[in-house]
């Protein structure tokens, strides 16, 4: 396969990666287990992220998601861009989705640094949302790298 075409599928197969890592935030971001070992939801990754639920915005996850947002921009600019732009687009895409990807993975400690949780909950326990935000942003990040890495070897 020509060098050219697989760019541009490793390009699309970045932006749909880095899209679900949006869109799986819509799941269970963490939640909190007491001492007796029951769990309860926190919400959303939205919904966390943007302060809804009784808490407050967490500044990082908002961060997270923007930096999500610029890097499924960048890897379908990335997709479409010939040669060494091409590589700049997906290159910025791995620098940003890896960003997001540990921002997500860090998000119960950032959450529990900005909202206070009441005396029963001993925990902060990560949810599906992030887990899954944060493992499509690395995947993307890594397909992008490799797409970038075969630009630049071209």
């Amino acid at each position: 396969m020509n060098n050219r075409k697989v760019n541009i599928v490793l390009g699309l197969v970045a932006t749909v990666a880095a899209i679900v890592s949006i869109l799986v935030l819509f799941a269970t971001a963490f939640g909190t287990s007491d001492s007796a070992g029951h769990a309860s939801t926190l919400g959303s990754g939205f919904q966390v992220m943007f302060g809804q639920s009784g808490f407050d915005a967490v500044p990082l996850l908002i961060v997270a998601f923007v930096l999500q947002c610029i890097g499924a921009f960048f890897a379908l600019v990335g997709a479409i861009l010939p040669g060494k732009l091409g590589a700049i687009g997906l290159g910025v895409t791995a620098i940003c989705l890896v960003a997001a990807g540990i921002m997500w993975f860090l998000s119960p400690s950032l959450f529990s640094g900005i909202n206070k949780l009441s005396a029963e909950a001993e925990s902060v326990v990560i949810g599906t949302g992030a887990i899954l935000g944060a493992t499509f942003s690395l995947l993307a990040a890594v397909i992008s790298l490799y797409g970038a890495y075969r630009s630049f070897k071209a």
